[in-house]
């Protein structure tokens, strides 16, 4: 698979995240670039990686994980669009 094949993927996954959580009021669990990852944003982010797993089910290191995963997605896809 090529890069931009990839970075197209990953845009198009965190950007369907994204958009369905516009109006999210959830706290504010990290920022990356000046924009905010809100934790209903990042749950339908593990929901998507996790299947049917709940995030109550999920073990705090695997959700420190996918957290860091879900960030560097978000810096590749901010390189991306900049460039």
């Amino acid at each position: 698979m090529t890069r931009s094949r990839l970075i197209l993927m990953l845009y198009l996954a965190t950007g369907f995240i994204a958009c369905t959580g516009s109006s999210d009021n959830s706290p504010v669990i990290a920022t990356v670039n000046g924009g905010k990852i809100h934790r209903a944003e990042f749950d339908r982010f593990i929901a998507l990686k996790m299947g049917e797993l709940t995030s109550s089910e999920t073990p705090e290191t695997l959700r420190s994980q996918m957290l860091d995963e879900f960030i560097r997605r978000r810096l590749v896809l901010d390189q991306a669009a900049s460039e």
